[in-house]
């Protein structure tokens, strides 16, 4: 069955539709800043080999959107000193023994990491002034 021609002298209604085979479909997205993303995942992968002697499974677009999204949380030098004590050969907190030591456990544990030092999250968000806030939310009973 022979193809029909393609009438391209009028102007498409949808002219940013990719259609497959095209130059449109072909073109790629500009890749976001990975660079700090990328940064620590290798940060990542050479200490999980220094503490357990073997490579860990790195899922590289999750991972790195993980990363990503607690950078934009907290900043590249905050997640650096939560990574650096996540793997840690001298780690002793049962809840970080206890994971899998992968990317998706320390975006799991990065909070409680964070609180547990009494590191303060942006606006001064401790777990005490949090229990504050709350508290003076609630409404009193009568």
């Amino acid at each position: 069955m022979a193809k029909r021609p393609v009438d391209r002298s009028t102007p498409a209604l949808f002219e940013d539709v990719a259609v497959p085979g095209t130059a449109l479909q072909k073109q790629k997205k500009a890749p976001a800043d990975i660079a700090p993303a990328k940064r620590l995942l290798d940060l990542y992968h050479a200490r999980f080999v220094a503490r357990h002697g073997c490579k860990p499974i790195i899922s590289g677009a999750k991972d790195t959107g993980l990363l990503k999204k607690l950078i934009a949380t907290w900043g590249e030098a905050t997640v650096e000193s939560l990574l650096l004590e996540y793997l840690d050969p001298q780690q002793r907190d049962p809840r970080v023994l206890r994971s899998d030591f992968t990317v998706g456990a320390f975006y799991g544990l990065a909070q409680y990491l964070m609180l547990r030092q009494g590191r303060t999250l942006p606006g001064d968000r401790t777990i005490e002034n949090i229990d504050a806030a709350t508290r003076a939310m609630r409404p009193h009973a009568s």
